[in-house]
């Protein structure tokens, strides 16, 4: 009885010693490449519905938030970020997806007021040697007083993602939808009265009451004069990079000129019109992108 229980310990220490054969390796590795095919598609969906989840929660809740730091203050948020970059003349270069917006210059008095009159005196535009720990999202440094430099971001109706934007938030102008690509009433800025419609060329729209209006853009940073009053921090979009794309939400403002049939203007205050996440979707797109998240 002690020889057979000494000889079977004797083969256990020999197996133990043995370790695995190179076909055994093989098996464990091809179980392991076929589980990683099945979890990996799962997980990126998972990160990319919470990612859709969190951003469409957000715009929620910055266009809630806005809103109540009018009705508290009786302005708009001043100092958001200009989505320009310092100096002028050119787009954020960190802003990732930037095709929906050109640079337009607020041309007179009465556009410059229609900001001004709301609470919105300052933009902050991007410098990165300034940005704290070189993050994109906190470039947004160098003051800018909106009444001695006319530029702002806009929304242009020409680009693909600039017209669904539009449409989103001025459906009434929609004349067609084709695939996704609207196509809008021609408008007149120059007639008398004005045609309501859109007028590509200006980045601008003519309302149905003689008002043109252009869709400013502007980033919600960490200079914004909410945060601390109605915001303990503005929220980052999880959905690009953070360490090397500007990830902070975008707030649209429609800024107003009104021109009466004497030639004259008068200023009609900026109204806030919706929020997008840093990459220009507004919250129907966030919404429908968490439904087009599917494994395939």
């Amino acid at each position: 009885m002690n020889v057979l229980a000494t000889k079977l310990k004797k083969q256990s220490r020999q197996l133990r010693r043995r370790g695995f054969t190179l076909i055994e390796l093989v098996m464990v590795l091809v179980i392991l490449t076929a589980l990683a095919a099945l979890v990996v598609p799962i997980v990126d969906y998972i990160r990319r519905q919470s990612d859709k989840t969190q951003g469409a929660f957000a715009i929620e809740q910055m266009t809630e938030n806005i809103s109540l730091y009018r009705t508290l203050t009786g302005n708009y948020p001043d100092k958001h970020d200009s989505l320009i970059a310092s100096g002028g003349g050119a787009i954020y270069p960190l802003l990732r997806e930037s095709d929906f917006l050109v640079i337009s210059t607020l041309a007179n008095d009465s556009q410059r007021d229609s900001l001004t009159k709301t609470g919105i005196k300052i933009v902050m535009d991007h410098d990165d040697s300034l940005a704290y720990r070189g993050i994109p999202g906190n470039s947004g440094t160098v003051q800018r007083p909106v009444a001695n430099s006319g530029e702002i971001a806009v929304v242009d109706f020409s680009d693909s993602q600039g017209a669904q934007i539009l449409a989103s938030l001025y459906p009434q102008y929609v004349a067609t939808w084709t695939a996704g690509a609207p196509t809008f009433v021609p408008g007149n800025a120059t007639s008398n009265p004005p045609t309501p419609g859109v007028v590509v060329a200006s980045h601008q729209i003519v309302l149905a009451d003689g008002t043109t209006a252009k869709l400013a853009v502007f980033g919600v940073g960490p200079s914004t004069t909410s945060i601390g009053q109605t915001m303990v921090a503005p929220p980052a979009y999880r959905g690009v990079d953070g360490l090397k794309d500007y990830n902070r939400f975008l707030a649209v403002y429609a800024v107003y000129d009104r021109t009466t049939s004497t030639g004259g203007t008068s200023a009609k205050r900026a109204q806030l019109k919706g929020v997008l996440d840093t990459k220009g979707d507004f919250l129907n797109q966030e919404l429908n992108e968490i439904d087009e998240s599917n494994v395939q």
